[in-house]
């Protein structure tokens, strides 16, 4: 890629010594992340179902926002008919309610905290998951490259 920036010609690019290897290996390490991340996202879908409703591009789109919880609403209508959006707490980002895509709201009973979850408190979706992979991976025998 160096040799091409500096020259750019097709011709003098096709020629140079490992062209076609180089490529080749590329495509293949390009193939095996495009396989691993629809697996992934298809993990994700099998959890939830309701992402299932949502493009490759928006579930993994909504999935690095797992941090910013305000981000996420921009697909909540595809995910769910008739939610427009979240009222969230100015300060603590609590989530108090929703509101409908012909303005209504209803509130919940109880304030529902984006940052926690249930099962494993105050860790967030994405860092959890990507640990129960590299386990199932070091289960496996695989080794993770970075």
């Amino acid at each position: 890629m160096t040799q091409t920036s500096v020259n750019p010609l097709i011709d003098e690019a096709c020629q140079a010594p490992d062209a076609l290897q180089n490529l080749q290996h590329s495509n293949a390490i390009i193939d095996k992340v495009t396989k691993n991340l629809n697996e992934y996202l298809h993990s994700k879908q099998l959890l939830f179902s309701r992402f299932f409703f949502l493009s490759n591009d928006d579930l993994l789109h909504m999935l690095s926002q797992t941090k910013e919880p305000l981000r996420v609403q921009e697909h909540l209508n595809k995910c769910f008919e008739g939610i427009k959006t979240l009222h969230f707490e100015k300060d603590t980002l609590l989530v108090k309610g929703m509101y409908s895509a012909i303005g209504e709201y209803v509130a919940f009973e109880n304030p529902v905290d984006p940052y926690v979850n249930e099962e494993e408190e105050n860790e967030g979706l994405t860092k959890r998951e990507l640990r129960k992979i590299e386990k199932a991976k070091e289960e496996a025998g695989e080794t993770t490259e970075r």
